[in-house]
This record gives structure tokens, sequence and C-alpha cells, in this order.
């Protein structure tokens, strides 16, 4: 899942599995959503993964957003 197809979603709302199979991102099973930095963010999303890029991260927060583990908490960049 890159960051460009997150622009769907309203500013301010929460991004995780089950909004993400409700817009046909994630079909089947899957053992893992991982948000790759492809592309532009420009909306403050809370967006829940099992894990992101580093670069995914920044954008995320960088758009005003939160990027966050499914099972550990808050991603932070790294610099």
């Amino acid at each position: 899942m890159n960051l460009f197809q997150l622009e769907m979603f309203q500013a301010g709302e929460r991004v995780d599995e089950s909004a993400l199979r409700r817009m046909g991102f994630v079909k089947g099973h899957a053992d893992k959503v991982k948000i790759l930095g492809g592309g532009d963010l420009t909306k403050n999303l809370v967006v829940v993964a099992d894990c992101f890029s580093k670069g995914a991260s920044e954008r995320i927060i960088l758009a005003g957003g939160k990027a966050l583990l499914s099972s550990a908490g808050f991603v932070a960049p790294t610099t």
C-alpha cells in the first residue's frame, strides 16, 4: 500500500486494515499491512498498520498525521 492511495480518505480519519478492506485495498487473507512511501500524502491521517517504511512514517507525520503500529504504538521517524 503506497501513501498516494491513502489520499482518498478524509483528513483526520483513522485508516486501519478494516478501512482498507472497505475501500477494496486489502482482499482475502493478509498476513501484514505495510505502508510504503510511494507518492504524496497531503492529509493528516491516523494510519494503523503492521509496518511502515521509513519514508512513509516520516511523510505521514509531516502531513500532521500519526503512524501507529497495530501492536506496538507510535512510530517516530529516525533522523
